[in-house]
């Protein structure tokens, strides 16, 4: 059985008063996903992203019922979450390595 965080503050599941533990990666723009919290049952998983490099990491593309349901019927296509979580790790990547430069006297 996998492993799964739970904050104390989480947020109820959607569908039930579990603490939600996942949260949807619908991507309705390149900048926004649902974020609907689910708990583990009632989240949909549909694989995992990973990305390499010197930080490289891991994250489930997980979904809620509805948009399940219309991935499925082929209204969006799982590429499309799957290039918007690498476009948010490379965003707080690039925002970690702006630190500000000492200068030498």
């Amino acid at each position: 059985m996998p492993l799964h965080l739970v904050r104390p503050n989480s947020p109820p599941c959607h569908y039930c008063p579990k603490p939600a533990t996942k949260l949807c990666d619908y991507a309705f723009s390149p900048e926004r996903t649902c974020d609907r919290p689910l708990c583990a049952q009632h989240a949909v998983s549909d694989g995992v992203l990973f990305v390499c490099g010197d930080e490289g990491s891991a994250d489930t593309i997980d979904y809620c019922r509805e948009h399940h349901a219309q991935i499925r019927l082929g209204i969006r296509k799982a590429t499309e979450i799957a290039a918007k979580k690498l476009w948010r790790y490379r965003q707080k990547r690039q925002k970690r390595q702006r630190k500000p430069v000492e200068k030498g006297t």
